[in-house]
């Protein structure tokens, strides 16, 4: 399943060229339930939130931001929105954010929470509305289900995001793209030529082709005489 962060954003008077974010999906196994005040269970997503300049970005910037998203259903059970967090590891604590509901566009809610202290590790936490005694078509229970949604998002931990934050290409950058109008007319010349060549082909056949009708005139009138 892809990554949960849709937009991290922050302010800077900073130069900011050849930064890179990088942002990797983390198994919840390597979390200690003795140093977390929430339930492990639920937990949406683990994910860590990276930069190659993590003095600019953490120390050196303000207005930090970050947008998420989350599975209105899974496996048959309805999100709770108010159920929803964004958990920031703090050193050796983990601090809630409440954050604030952006939008629905009826498979994602999304949401953001403004103002964080810096970038780490993040998890998102949430609940789902289920009817325990309802049974999935393949015959599970939803809570197996939900339980299952979350392993398979925890496999696909190996896909890292990592995004270069590159200039537009200039106008002289595109304009050495395009084709050389000097290498288009010599090959337009080329067949040109060989066009030309053909049929003086032709024309030396033509000629000789007549030159042998002459010949057999001449031979077929000696032999009449």
């Amino acid at each position: 399943m892809e990554c949960s962060i849709n937009t991290v954003s922050f302010n800077t008077s900073n130069e900011t060229d050849g930064i890179q974010i990088k942002i990797e999906v983390l198994n919840t196994s390597a979390l200690n339930e003795s140093e977390i005040d929430f339930a492990k269970e639920s937990i949406y997503q683990y994910m860590d939130i990276s930069f190659n300049n993590e003095s600019l970005v953490n120390e050196g910037s303000n207005n930090r931001s970050i947008e998420f998203k989350v599975h209105n259903e899974v496996n048959g059970g309805s999100l709770l929105i108010d159920t929803v967090w964004l958990r920031h590891k703090e050193t050796s604590e983990w601090k809630a954010y409440k954050p604030e509901f952006v939008k629905d566009d009826d498979t994602y809610s999304y949401f953001i929470v403004r103002d964080i202290p810096g970038f780490s590790p993040y998890a998102v936490s949430a609940d789902y509305k289920y009817d325990s005694a309802t049974e999935s078509d393949d015959g599970l229970p939803a809570y197996l289900k939900l339980k299952m949604f979350k392993e398979q998002m925890e496999d696909s931990t190996e896909d890292d995001e990592v995004v270069d934050v590159e200039k537009p290409q200039s106008e002289d950058t595109v304009s050495s793209q395009q084709p050389d109008s000097t290498d288009i007319t010599e090959d337009t010349n080329k067949e040109d030529t060989t066009t030309a060549d053909g049929d003086n082909n032709l024309a030396v056949m033509g000629i000789g082709l007549l030159g042998l009708i002459v010949i057999l005139l001449i031979i077929f009138k000696r032999k009449e005489k």
